[in-house]
């Protein structure tokens, strides 16, 4: 494919999905047409799209005791070039159920277009959460919306047993936030529901950044979110924005220190849920690697890799397992995290 024929004004986007992984409902948070910050509102969309239907009841079982073994992939900060395809190429041989975007899908119109057609043979089984490039421009923003059914930039939906929350960190999270007050009782109220096995909530920028920029603003992030996260028991975080691989040990807040993270398990691989919550950086779509990143004592590794994280849903829904797999299609990290 010629990637420079691919131009802005040429392209009519099909919207393929509006993209909601729950049997019935997707809740979402729409800041956009909020007009008070004194009552979060949460909606329901109906779900329109027949072949995101179908792949979820192709993986339901009959039995509810019975949860089915999926696997799903998460990459950030594409851009479009050789790296991105490769990517893109080497995740759809893990023919996975479901592709969660980290955000920054291109850093102007032509190359966010570019990306589309990239990705669009996997357009039916991806989510994403929004960047800070796509915010930046109205067009990439407005496309993407449309692209993927969304009209709120912070969501969430149920699939196979795990909830899914995407959050926007380019819009207000503060506590006082209607995006905070969604966040806060769509967890409450997944951590009490005897369906869920699992939470995992997805982003753009970090809350442990050891890049060289955004310390604020993941500051302000960590601040907010980490004792919530704790609180309700999120398994596993996924975020873009650094370009470089990075995975934590499980951490909890430190309600003496809240400054450094609570590490009580520092092996290398096996986890267990009450162990906290592993973050993991994956903004290696495509876009340029940075460098000279610190080596916090709460990471178990990282990696000046580009790729994607595969999660594999295993052993009757009681079981992580996770990889890093580079555009080498070579596995670099393992991880597993167990609910028992």
């Amino acid at each position: 494919m010629d990637m420079c024929k691919i131009q802005p004004k040429s392209i009519v986007f099909v919207v393929l999905v509006s993209l909601m992984f729950l049997v019935i409902f997707e809740y979402g948070y729409n800041n956009v047409y909020a007009k008070s910050e004194e009552k979060a509102e949460t909606k329901k969309q109906s779900s329109t799209n027949s072949s995101l239907d179908n792949n979820y009841n192709k993986i339901a079982s009959d039995d509810p005791k019975i949860i089915k073994d999926i696997n799903f992939n998460a990459a950030g900060d594409w851009a479009c070039n050789e790296k991105s395809e490769t990517v893109i190429n080497n995740m759809r041989g893990t023919d996975p159920d479901l592709i969660l975007g980290l955000g920054d899908y291109g850093l102007t119109p032509s190359e966010y277009l570019c990306w589309s057609e990239l990705i669009s043979p996997l357009y039916g089984k991806m989510k994403i959460a929004f960047g800070n490039h796509d915010f930046a421009d109205s067009y990439i923003l407005k496309n993407l919306e449309n692209q993927f059914g969304l009209k709120a930039q912070s969501y969430s939906f149920n699939f196979n047993h795990i909830h899914f929350i995407s959050m926007s960190t380019e819009t207000d999270f503060e506590k006082d936030s209607n995006q905070y007050k969604f966040i806060e009782l769509d967890l409450k109220q997944a951590s009490a529901d005897p369906n869920i096995k699992w939470i995992i909530v997805f982003m753009h920028k970090p809350i442990y950044n050891t890049a060289p920029f955004g310390k604020g603003e993941s500051k302000d992030l960590k601040k907010t979110y980490e004792e919530l996260f704790t609180k309700y028991g999120v398994d596993l975080v996924l975020n873009g924005h650094v370009q470089y691989y990075q995975r934590s040990y499980p951490v909890l807040y430190n309600e003496e220190n809240p400054k450094v993270p609570l590490v009580i398990n520092n092996g290398s691989t096996f986890y267990n849920t009450n162990d906290g919550t592993v973050f993991v950086n994956a903004g290696t779509g495509g876009d340029k690697l940075h460098e000279d990143l610190k080596y916090p004592p709460f990471l178990a590794t990282q990696k000046p890799s580009y790729g994607f994280v595969n999660i594999e849903l295993k052993n009757n829904g009681t079981t992580l397992a996770g990889k890093f797999i580079s555009d080498k299609n070579e596995v670099i990290d393992r991880f597993i995290i167990n609910s028992y």
